[in-house]
């Protein structure tokens, strides 16, 4: 029997009134659900279907498992937490809910304070997947990459000693020229990683690379002068870069070890 005829089955029994166990299949929920690891538990719906609450649904003739985004009167839009693309159907084509999740011989409700904690978190670091992600895009990369070098260069080579911009202040504890290096060199990492082939270490090393050369640059400019605080800003500024790409394809660490 294919995994389809089993949800297909698992939707009749859910509209009987009963509640189904079923093995989850694919990675389009991860990190919050993942497959060969978690019995999803599937029951009826009895009340409206609420948003952020994940649901067993029909489209284009397939059964997904995904999370409510947008609910209108008739048509609700679903997503998967690893998913970029979206799912519209009209309400009459969702199936059942998500009740509880059994994991490691354990059996987590979905009602449970815990769980919705860990549902928050997953949601979040999906909306960051698919932020990122956009950003990666040719078409969209393509339209910001050059204004993003133009930034840099302009920030980095431009005589702004002259403007009389106070970037010796100070915000949050940190000193405001610091936090602009830290600041403009963050998406350099996402700017690179498709260039590498989503090879995370190669781009961190490359945008390294491109934040000591543009501070060694200053060096040579006579307006401008070379600073090793402001370096070390631009390394740092690219690392957390790297942790929030990075962050879009960890798995959630305590779920894992639920």
């Amino acid at each position: 029997m294919t995994d389809e005829a089993k949800f297909t089955i698992a939707a009749q029994a859910i509209a009987d009134g009963q509640t189904v166990s079923l093995p989850l299949k694919g990675s389009s929920m991860r990190p919050l659900l993942r497959e060969g690891r978690d019995v999803v538990l599937l029951a009826p719906v009895e009340d409206k279907p609420r948003l952020g609450e994940i649901y067993l649904f029909e489209y284009q003739g397939r059964h997904l498992l995904h999370r409510l985004i947008k609910a209108g009167d008739v048509e609700l839009t679903f997503c998967g937490d690893n998913s970029s693309s979206t799912e519209t159907v009209q309400a009459t084509a969702v199936k059942g809910h998500l009740s509880a999740v059994e994991r490691n011989g354990r059996r987590i409700g979905c009602n449970s304070h815990t769980w919705r904690r860990f549902s928050a978190q997953s949601r979040a670091i999906g909306s960051t997947r698919r932020t990122l992600r956009s950003l990666c895009q040719g078409s969209v990369r393509a339209r910001i990459v050059p204004w993003y070098l133009a930034v840099i260069a302009v920030l980095m080579w431009a005589p702004l000693n002259g403007l009389g911009v106070p970037l010796d202040n100070f915000v949050f504890g940190i000193r405001a020229d610091h936090l602009l290096h830290a600041s403009v060199y963050l998406p350099c990492v996402f700017f690179i990683a498709p260039r590498c082939r989503f090879n995370y270490v190669a781009s961190w090393l490359i945008a390294t690379f491109i934040g000591i050369c543009t501070e060694c640059v200053q060096y040579l400019l006579p307006y401008r002068g070379f600073d090793i605080n402001d370096m070390v800003a631009n390394t740092l500024g690219i690392a957390l870069g790297l942790l929030l790409a990075l962050l879009a394809d960890r798995r959630h660490p305590r779920l894992a070890h639920s």
